[in-house]
């Protein structure tokens, strides 16, 4: 079931997701960008939260009743220095495209770029590059990569999603929206934007 579809029925929940000084202080990684996200779920979409993966602030996986993968999305840190918006932006499309995606790349030989640029999530302007490879069995996956920036701060924010595309197909750019991965970054807030908006 498509988030979209099952908030519209209203069968879709969310779990709040905070990364922040409790998870520095749980996990002694370091969060210079403290943010948080809500996480959807449904009947159909059961999620599971990690702060334990290697390199990675927190990840989520979402899956089926039946214990099948469907999506990730995965936080990292970055930096990006504070500069004119459309310097920045580019900066941010040269950290996605010549750091995530060679990560991605190495482990994927066949991984490809098929796009990248400005985006609109939520309230917040980004970044994304987005493509596409298959794993050792030959199952095609989507990945979108979506870099989040404030605009006071070179600490910069990277959500990293995977997307599977035999159980959740994605057919355009568009269509990542309407995954679960998708539909949580669109409330990703920065907390100093959650202070100001009390």
């Amino acid at each position: 079931m498509r988030p979209l579809f099952a908030a519209a029925t209203g069968l879709l929940e969310t779990q709040h997701m905070s990364v922040d000084a409790g998870l520095a202080a749980r996990t002694e990684k370091s969060v210079p960008s403290p943010f948080s996200i809500d996480l959807p779920e449904s009947e159909s979409i059961a999620l599971r939260i990690s702060e334990d993966t290697p390199g990675a602030l927190s990840q989520v996986d979402f899956f089926t009743p039946q214990g099948q993968f469907v999506e990730s999305l995965r936080f990292t840190n970055a930096r990006v220095a504070v500069m004119e918006d459309d310097r920045r932006g580019m900066a941010m499309a040269n950290l996605l495209v010549l750091h995530t995606f060679p990560a991605l790349q190495k482990r994927y030989a066949d991984a490809r770029i098929h796009g990248f640029g400005n985006t609109r999530l939520g309230d917040n302007d980004a970044v994304q590059i987005y493509g596409s490879f298959t794993n050792v069995t030959g199952e095609r996956f989507f990945f979108r990569h979506v870099g989040f920036m404030r605009p006071d701060s070179d600490n910069v924010v990277v959500g990293i999603s995977t997307v599977r595309q035999k159980l959740m197909p994605v057919t355009s750019r568009e269509q990542f929206r309407n995954t679960y991965g998708g539909y949580a970054l669109e409330s990703f807030r920065f907390a100093e934007d959650i202070a100001l908006a009390q």
